[in-house]
């Protein structure tokens, strides 16, 4: 049976700084450290989160980008020695370009869907194009309308979105990825389900 770990636990909304208490996981689980960077309109708000955990994919980054000042990246970070989440903020950076691209587009104010012929460069071959309509609450605890399309990780397109840290989707009207090397569907092509 594992022994279980010591580690770090706390959650910083729209802050790159909490508060720690040591908290003891479940045997079995990791200490881990979660980074969050949300950007709207290229203001940005970070948010963190350290704690326990099972099963997460340690050391990737989910991501999703548009070409209109509207992303998310994330990074997580597992270790397995008591208190080994001790680190500080760093914000999420972003690789280099892959080649694939997706169709890109921003409409606020709206959750009936967003169209364009500019298209945006995705970091990953196994990277997906993505579409999301929805009501979003920013870690400034504004609401907003969104529509967008734009890259996705894989892993962000088969996460629940409900579980992100500091951005939280209130309501989500259409959520899909699909494979950018695949033509578009006529679903795809309206910007709507």
């Amino acid at each position: 049976m594992d022994a279980a770990l010591d580690c770090y636990e706390c959650h910083a909304v729209n802050n790159t700084t909490c508060q720690p208490i040591v908290t003891q996981c479940s045997p079995g689980e990791q200490c881990i450290s979660m980074n969050e960077d949300f950007t709207h309109r290229n203001e940005s708000f970070p948010s963190m989160l350290k704690g326990c955990s099972r099963g997460l994919p340690c050391g990737t980054m989910p991501y999703a980008k548009n070409n209109y000042g509207i992303y998310f990246l994330m990074s997580l970070k597992c270790c397995n020695e008591d208190l080994c989440n001790n680190q500080t903020y760093e914000k999420p950076e972003p690789k280099e370009p892959s080649g694939i691209s997706c169709m890109s587009c921003f409409k606020p104010d709206t959750v009936e869907g967003c169209d364009s012929d500019e298209k945006i460069q995705c970091y990953d071959k196994k990277d997906k194009c993505y579409r999301f309509s929805g009501i979003v609450m920013r870690p400034d605890q504004k609401v907003v309308n969104y529509s967008v399309r734009g890259c996705a990780s894989g892993l962000l397109c088969r996460s629940d979105l409900g579980q992100l840290i500091g951005a939280k989707v209130l309501n989500t009207t259409s959520f899909n990825c699909t494979d950018p090397t695949q033509p578009p569907s006529e679903t795809d092509k309206e910007g709507t389900n």
